[in-house]
């Protein structure tokens, strides 16, 4: 399982860890944000509405290879972080406090 973890004090990176982990995040989606269900599991992050949701997931996010970098949205996203791979923006998703 992947899981991200913070290297260096400047960038995040995609891990391999034997755990899933899950959890609410904003995420931008057309240019707003929704709050959404995350699961890391099988080398993805699942993006659902909600826990029990037995949906297709909203979005998933391939992580192996990817990079995260924290920040770029501005002051009114503190906590906002960008997946990245090959220079392309998979994903933009914010931790609330």
């Amino acid at each position: 399982e992947y899981l991200l973890e913070y290297v260096h004090g400047a960038y995040l990176t995609a891990c391999f860890y034997p755990t899933t982990s899950a959890g609410y995040l904003s995420v931008c989606l057309s240019g707003s944000w929704k709050e959404r269900w995350c699961v890391v599991r099988g080398g993805n992050l699942y993006l659902q509405k909600d826990p029990g949701d037995q949906r297709p997931p909203v979005i998933v996010v391939p992580l192996k290879g990817a990079e995260v970098v924290p920040g770029g949205l501005g002051p009114k996203h503190p906590f906002s972080f960008h997946i990245m791979q090959g220079g392309n923006e998979l994903a933009a998703l914010e931790v609330k406090y």
